[in-house]
């Protein structure tokens, strides 16, 4: 009884990381670098529930619930593992370059993609070898998608460094993207292994090489301070350097809130608040499981079988 149990709620970390992120990007989307006015004008102040993008904004073209890139790339890379059985460079960096392509040929599939991971992908799917074709910008793309790979590596976390790095160098050759990417994916196994929040946060900040680690500490000896107010300190941009600090934060001011974390992620205007609330909803969504999130929001975000499918899917190939 007791194993059953404790598959049971090992599953509903799965579940809850991969709703936890889709619903935060999605909460996000519409107040991704909106200024506060018009947070103010199109919002009443405050984002609590999906909405529709404005009419001027890159997403225009989504409906309340849709989420952006950040889903669509953490959906590829899980579909990766599961396919693949453990991460390889080469396959996901195809569907990299598919999705880039698609992107720039498809009507409406374009949804604010990130120019790094863009550029990227579209060097794959013209022939470049996965291994290079990632750019030197300091941006949250492989940060956004990464939390998969904590899962799937809960139980081989020796090797989750240096896979992280490659699933990182896809698209994002920078030191901190690749620390961004190596402490999500590393903050993600530890917490599902139950690990406490402060030695997780702990454990994974010390793997860091880069500067991230002053923002990430800023964030630990703050986290009773306002979201908005670190912001102001230490931004909230599309950077890693703020992004991921960002989104730590989000989730350690409400650590047993789901909705909390995901929401002041999602109102940090202007920013990337669907990237912030995204990896915040991961974060949360691992650490409390799915039941934390609201049902009325797993019922509502798009592709909601195929989310419930791909969790089961990831848990049953990294068990």
């Amino acid at each position: 009884m007791k194993n059953n149990l404790e598959k049971l709620n090992l599953q509903a970390k799965y579940e809850g990381l991969i709703f936890g992120a889709a619903i935060g990007d999605a909460l996000g989307m519409p107040t991704e670098y909106i200024s506060k006015e018009e947070l103010d004008q199109f919002y009443g102040g405050r984002i609590t529930n999906f909405e529709r993008p404005h009419q001027n904004h890159p997403c225009s073209h989504l409906n309340a619930g849709q989420y952006t890139d950040d889903t669509q790339q953490l959906i590829l890379l899980t579909e990766s593992l599961i396919q693949k059985k453990g991460f390889d460079i080469f396959d996901f960096g195809q569907k990299i370059g598919e999705w880039a392509h698609r992107c720039q040929t498809v009507s409406d599939y374009n949804r604010f993609a990130g120019g790094t991971s863009l550029s990227a992908g579209i060097k794959i799917h013209c022939g470049e070898n996965p291994l290079t074709a990632g750019g030197s910008r300091a941006t949250c793309g492989s940060a956004m998608r990464v939390s998969p790979l904590g899962l799937f590596y809960r139980n081989n976390i020796s090797q989750l460094k240096e896979i992280a790095t490659r699933a990182s160098l896809v698209t994002h050759n920078n030191l901190a993207a690749i620390d961004s990417a190596i402490f999500i994916s590393h903050l993600v196994a530890y917490l599902s292994n139950d690990v406490t929040i402060k030695e997780a946060a702990q454990k994974s900040r010390e793997l860091l090489s880069s500067d991230l680690k002053k923002n990430i500490d800023y964030v630990l000896a703050n986290t009773h301070k306002n979201p908005r107010e670190v912001a102001a300190k230490i931004g909230a941009s599309e950077s890693a350097y703020e992004t991921v600090p960002m989104a730590l934060h989000c989730f350690l001011y409400s650590p047993e809130d789901y909705e909390q974390s995901v929401t002041e992620a999602a109102n940090l205007v202007p920013g990337d608040t669907d990237s912030i609330a995204c990896i915040a909803g991961a974060l949360s969504g691992t650490y409390n499981g799915v039941e934390a999130i609201p049902k009325k929001w797993r019922q509502e975000i798009e592709d909601s079988l195929l989310l419930q499918k791909l969790s089961k899917d990831l848990f049953e190939a990294s068990v």
